[in-house]
Protein backbone atom coordinates (compact mmCIF):
# COMPACT_ATOMS: atom_id res chain seq x y z
CA UNK A 1 0.00 0.00 0.00
CA UNK A 2 1.17 3.52 -0.79
CA UNK A 3 -0.62 6.71 0.20
CA UNK A 4 -2.05 8.45 -2.87
CA UNK A 5 -1.04 12.02 -2.10
CA UNK A 6 1.48 14.57 -3.28
CA UNK A 7 2.58 15.12 0.33
CA UNK A 8 5.30 13.21 2.08
CA UNK A 9 3.45 11.61 4.99
CA UNK A 10 5.26 10.34 8.09
CA UNK A 11 4.03 8.12 10.90
CA UNK A 12 4.83 9.87 14.19
CA UNK A 13 6.26 7.79 17.00
CA UNK A 14 3.60 8.85 19.51
CA UNK A 15 0.96 7.11 17.38
CA UNK A 16 2.50 3.81 18.49
CA UNK A 17 4.38 4.86 21.60
CA UNK A 18 6.44 2.03 23.05
CA UNK A 19 6.69 0.10 19.79
CA UNK A 20 10.35 -0.80 19.17
CA UNK A 21 11.69 1.18 16.20
CA UNK A 22 12.22 -1.84 13.91
CA UNK A 23 8.55 -2.78 14.33
CA UNK A 24 7.55 0.87 13.92
CA UNK A 25 9.31 0.88 10.53
CA UNK A 26 7.37 -2.23 9.52
CA UNK A 27 4.08 -0.69 10.62
CA UNK A 28 4.79 2.53 8.74
CA UNK A 29 5.59 0.58 5.59
CA UNK A 30 2.40 -1.50 5.97
CA UNK A 31 0.40 1.73 6.22
CA UNK A 32 1.95 3.17 3.09
CA UNK A 33 3.80 5.98 4.87
CA UNK A 34 6.86 7.54 3.27
CA UNK A 35 8.76 8.11 6.49
CA UNK A 36 8.49 8.02 10.26
CA UNK A 37 9.71 9.58 13.46
CA UNK A 38 11.87 7.74 15.97
CA UNK A 39 12.05 8.48 19.69
CA UNK A 40 15.69 7.86 20.57
CA UNK A 41 15.35 9.03 24.19
CA UNK A 42 12.28 9.15 26.46
CA UNK A 43 10.23 12.32 26.26
CA UNK A 44 8.99 12.21 29.86
CA UNK A 45 9.98 10.59 33.14
CA UNK A 46 8.83 7.00 33.43
CA UNK A 47 8.72 6.38 29.69
CA UNK A 48 10.53 3.22 28.64
CA UNK A 49 13.82 3.92 26.92
CA UNK A 50 14.65 2.10 23.70
CA UNK A 51 18.36 1.29 23.14
CA UNK A 52 18.78 3.77 20.28
CA UNK A 53 21.87 5.69 21.39
CA UNK A 54 25.10 4.36 19.98
CA UNK A 55 25.74 1.46 17.63
CA UNK A 56 23.31 -0.96 19.29
CA UNK A 57 21.72 -4.11 17.84
CA UNK A 58 18.35 -2.32 17.74
CA UNK A 59 19.83 0.59 15.81
CA UNK A 60 21.39 -1.79 13.30
CA UNK A 61 18.11 -3.69 12.93
CA UNK A 62 16.23 -0.43 12.41
CA UNK A 63 18.66 0.63 9.69
CA UNK A 64 18.26 -2.70 7.89
CA UNK A 65 14.47 -2.40 7.89
CA UNK A 66 14.57 1.22 6.75
CA UNK A 67 16.75 0.18 3.82
CA UNK A 68 14.77 -2.94 2.96
CA UNK A 69 11.39 -1.16 3.10
CA UNK A 70 12.48 2.10 1.48
CA UNK A 71 11.50 4.46 4.31
CA UNK A 72 13.33 7.46 5.75
CA UNK A 73 13.37 9.15 9.16
CA UNK A 74 11.71 12.56 9.20
CA UNK A 75 12.66 13.41 12.76
CA UNK A 76 13.97 12.09 16.03
CA UNK A 77 12.66 12.91 19.50
CA UNK A 78 13.31 14.66 21.75
CA UNK A 79 15.69 17.30 23.13
CA UNK A 80 14.26 19.05 26.20
CA UNK A 81 15.93 22.38 26.93
CA UNK A 82 16.64 22.75 30.66
CA UNK A 83 18.84 25.13 32.64
CA UNK A 84 21.40 22.38 33.33
CA UNK A 85 21.44 20.84 29.84
CA UNK A 86 24.94 20.67 28.39
CA UNK A 87 26.27 20.07 24.90
CA UNK A 88 27.49 16.67 26.09
CA UNK A 89 23.89 15.68 26.77
CA UNK A 90 22.82 16.70 23.27
CA UNK A 91 25.58 15.15 21.16
CA UNK A 92 24.54 11.48 21.60
CA UNK A 93 21.03 12.39 20.44
CA UNK A 94 22.33 14.16 17.36
CA UNK A 95 24.67 11.26 16.64
CA UNK A 96 21.72 8.88 16.84
CA UNK A 97 19.80 11.06 14.43
CA UNK A 98 22.67 11.23 11.96
CA UNK A 99 23.08 7.46 12.12
CA UNK A 100 19.40 7.05 11.23
CA UNK A 101 19.56 9.71 8.51
CA UNK A 102 17.05 11.91 10.33
CA UNK A 103 16.35 15.36 8.90
CA UNK A 104 15.01 17.05 12.04
CA UNK A 105 15.12 16.82 15.81
CA UNK A 106 12.12 17.94 17.86
CA UNK A 107 12.93 20.36 20.66
CA UNK A 108 10.76 21.42 23.60
CA UNK A 109 11.63 23.74 26.47
CA UNK A 110 11.31 23.17 30.19
CA UNK A 111 13.28 26.34 30.97
CA UNK A 112 11.09 29.25 32.13
CA UNK A 113 13.83 31.77 31.30
CA UNK A 114 12.96 32.93 27.78
CA UNK A 115 16.37 34.45 27.01
CA UNK A 116 18.16 31.31 28.15
CA UNK A 117 15.82 29.16 26.03
CA UNK A 118 16.51 31.34 22.98
CA UNK A 119 20.26 31.14 23.52
CA UNK A 120 20.13 27.38 24.03
CA UNK A 121 18.04 26.84 20.91
CA UNK A 122 20.40 28.96 18.81
CA UNK A 123 23.40 27.05 20.16
CA UNK A 124 21.66 23.77 19.36
CA UNK A 125 21.08 24.91 15.77
CA UNK A 126 24.81 25.50 15.39
CA UNK A 127 25.67 22.22 17.11
CA UNK A 128 23.36 20.25 14.82
CA UNK A 129 24.84 21.53 11.54
CA UNK A 130 27.66 18.95 11.26
CA UNK A 131 25.10 16.19 11.80
CA UNK A 132 22.88 17.40 8.95
CA UNK A 133 19.92 17.78 11.29
CA UNK A 134 17.53 20.71 11.61
CA UNK A 135 16.11 21.50 15.09
CA UNK A 136 12.39 22.34 15.20
CA UNK A 137 10.90 23.95 18.30
CA UNK A 138 7.51 22.58 19.29
CA UNK A 139 5.23 24.71 21.45
CA UNK A 140 2.78 23.17 23.92
CA UNK A 141 0.60 24.88 26.48
CA UNK A 142 2.09 22.74 29.27
CA UNK A 143 5.74 23.56 28.45
CA UNK A 144 7.79 26.73 28.89
CA UNK A 145 7.23 27.66 25.23
CA UNK A 146 3.44 27.67 25.28
CA UNK A 147 2.23 29.34 22.11
CA UNK A 148 2.95 29.91 18.44
CA UNK A 149 3.99 33.50 19.18
CA UNK A 150 6.33 32.30 21.94
CA UNK A 151 8.00 29.87 19.56
CA UNK A 152 8.25 32.37 16.71
CA UNK A 153 9.89 34.95 19.00
CA UNK A 154 12.61 32.42 19.81
CA UNK A 155 13.08 30.88 16.38
CA UNK A 156 13.22 34.11 14.38
CA UNK A 157 16.40 35.05 16.30
CA UNK A 158 18.03 31.67 15.73
CA UNK A 159 20.31 30.56 12.87
CA UNK A 160 18.54 29.83 9.56
CA UNK A 161 18.31 26.11 10.30
CA UNK A 162 15.97 26.71 13.26
CA UNK A 163 12.34 25.89 12.61
CA UNK A 164 8.91 25.78 14.27
CA UNK A 165 6.86 22.61 14.45
CA UNK A 166 3.13 23.32 14.46
CA UNK A 167 0.99 20.54 15.91
CA UNK A 168 -2.72 20.94 15.17
CA UNK A 169 -3.72 19.97 18.71
CA UNK A 170 -1.20 22.18 20.48
CA UNK A 171 -2.08 25.10 18.24
CA UNK A 172 -5.74 24.86 19.21
CA UNK A 173 -5.21 24.22 22.92
CA UNK A 174 -2.82 27.18 23.21
CA UNK A 175 -5.36 29.59 21.70
CA UNK A 176 -3.86 29.72 18.21
CA UNK A 177 -5.57 29.24 14.87
CA UNK A 178 -4.75 28.79 11.17
CA UNK A 179 -4.90 32.56 10.37
CA UNK A 180 -2.19 33.17 13.00
CA UNK A 181 -0.02 30.48 11.42
CA UNK A 182 -0.63 31.94 7.96
CA UNK A 183 0.39 35.41 9.09
CA UNK A 184 3.71 34.32 10.57
CA UNK A 185 4.48 31.87 7.78
CA UNK A 186 3.93 34.58 5.19
CA UNK A 187 6.82 36.53 6.70
CA UNK A 188 9.14 33.55 7.22
CA UNK A 189 7.94 30.45 5.32
CA UNK A 190 11.33 28.80 5.68
CA UNK A 191 10.78 28.54 9.43
CA UNK A 192 7.88 26.08 8.97
CA UNK A 193 9.35 22.92 7.39
CA UNK A 194 6.54 20.46 8.16
CA UNK A 195 3.31 20.04 10.09
CA UNK A 196 1.96 17.56 12.63
CA UNK A 197 -1.68 16.66 12.10
CA UNK A 198 -4.30 14.90 14.18
CA UNK A 199 -7.89 15.52 15.19
CA UNK A 200 -9.51 16.20 18.54
CA UNK A 201 -12.78 16.80 20.37
CA UNK A 202 -14.26 20.27 20.67
CA UNK A 203 -14.31 20.14 24.48
CA UNK A 204 -11.13 21.48 26.11
CA UNK A 205 -9.43 19.57 28.98
CA UNK A 206 -9.63 21.57 32.20
CA UNK A 207 -6.03 21.44 33.48
CA UNK A 208 -2.45 20.69 32.47
CA UNK A 209 -2.66 17.03 33.49
CA UNK A 210 -5.75 16.51 31.35
CA UNK A 211 -4.11 18.38 28.46
CA UNK A 212 -1.04 16.14 28.70
CA UNK A 213 -3.19 13.03 28.80
CA UNK A 214 -5.14 14.14 25.74
CA UNK A 215 -1.94 14.91 23.83
CA UNK A 216 -0.24 11.60 24.65
CA UNK A 217 -3.17 9.18 24.73
CA UNK A 218 -6.49 10.53 23.48
CA UNK A 219 -6.38 12.19 20.07
CA UNK A 220 -8.57 11.33 17.11
CA UNK A 221 -7.75 10.23 13.58
CA UNK A 222 -7.74 13.03 10.98
CA UNK A 223 -11.31 13.80 9.97
CA UNK A 224 -12.95 12.40 13.12
CA UNK A 225 -13.18 15.58 15.17
CA UNK A 226 -13.31 19.36 15.22
CA UNK A 227 -9.84 20.32 13.97
CA UNK A 228 -9.80 22.89 11.12
CA UNK A 229 -7.27 20.80 9.25
CA UNK A 230 -8.21 22.09 5.80
CA UNK A 231 -7.60 25.66 6.94
CA UNK A 232 -4.32 24.68 8.56
CA UNK A 233 -3.06 23.05 5.38
CA UNK A 234 -4.07 26.18 3.45
CA UNK A 235 -2.19 28.34 5.98
CA UNK A 236 1.09 26.61 5.07
CA UNK A 237 0.92 26.25 1.28
CA UNK A 238 4.67 25.64 0.96
CA UNK A 239 4.60 22.68 3.35
CA UNK A 240 4.65 19.33 1.59
CA UNK A 241 5.49 17.09 4.56
CA UNK A 242 3.01 15.96 7.20
CA UNK A 243 3.60 13.95 10.36
CA UNK A 244 0.54 12.03 11.53
CA UNK A 245 0.58 12.00 15.35
CA UNK A 246 -2.53 10.16 16.48
CA UNK A 247 -2.38 8.21 19.74
CA UNK A 248 -6.03 7.07 19.73
CA UNK A 249 -7.51 5.58 22.90
CA UNK A 250 -9.73 3.03 21.14
CA UNK A 251 -6.75 1.71 19.16
CA UNK A 252 -4.49 1.26 22.19
CA UNK A 253 -3.21 -2.30 22.26
CA UNK A 254 -4.14 -3.04 18.65
CA UNK A 255 -1.60 -4.52 16.27
CA UNK A 256 0.84 -1.82 15.10
CA UNK A 257 0.08 -2.50 11.44
CA UNK A 258 -3.65 -2.05 12.07
CA UNK A 259 -3.05 1.27 13.83
CA UNK A 260 -0.76 2.49 11.05
CA UNK A 261 -3.23 1.50 8.33
CA UNK A 262 -6.09 3.21 10.18
CA UNK A 263 -4.06 6.40 10.49
CA UNK A 264 -3.00 6.26 6.84
CA UNK A 265 -6.52 5.67 5.53
CA UNK A 266 -7.94 8.53 7.58
CA UNK A 267 -5.15 10.84 6.39
CA UNK A 268 -5.71 9.88 2.77
CA UNK A 269 -9.44 10.63 3.08
CA UNK A 270 -8.65 13.97 4.69
CA UNK A 271 -6.25 15.02 1.95
CA UNK A 272 -8.66 13.93 -0.76
CA UNK A 273 -11.25 16.31 0.67
CA UNK A 274 -8.91 19.24 1.16
CA UNK A 275 -7.40 21.38 -1.55
CA UNK A 276 -4.67 19.46 -3.29
CA UNK A 277 -1.45 21.40 -4.01
CA UNK A 278 -1.91 23.52 -7.13
CA UNK A 279 -5.68 23.23 -7.47
CA UNK A 280 -8.89 24.09 -5.66
CA UNK A 281 -11.17 21.44 -4.30
CA UNK A 282 -13.88 20.71 -1.74
CA UNK A 283 -13.12 21.29 1.90
CA UNK A 284 -10.74 24.19 1.40
CA UNK A 285 -10.25 25.93 4.73
CA UNK A 286 -12.98 23.92 6.45
CA UNK A 287 -12.97 21.24 9.15
CA UNK A 288 -13.11 17.81 7.63
CA UNK A 289 -15.18 14.96 9.05
CA UNK A 290 -15.98 11.46 7.90
CA UNK A 291 -19.36 10.78 6.31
Amino acid sequence: MTLSTSYEVALANLTLLGTPPPLLVEAAAAGGFDSLTVRVVPAVAGEKAQPMLGDTPMVRETLVRLSDLGLSVLDIEVIRLKPDLGTGDIEPILEAGARLGARHVIVVSDDPDRQRTAAAFSALCDQAVPFGIRPVLEFMVFTAVRTLDDAFAIVRGSPPSGGILVDALHLERSGGDPPAVKGLAASAPERFPYLQICDFAMSVPHDDLALRTEAREDRLLPGEGAAPLGALLDALPAVRTLSVEVPVARLRGAEPTHVARSAAQATERLLARCRAPGRDGPGQGEPVADD
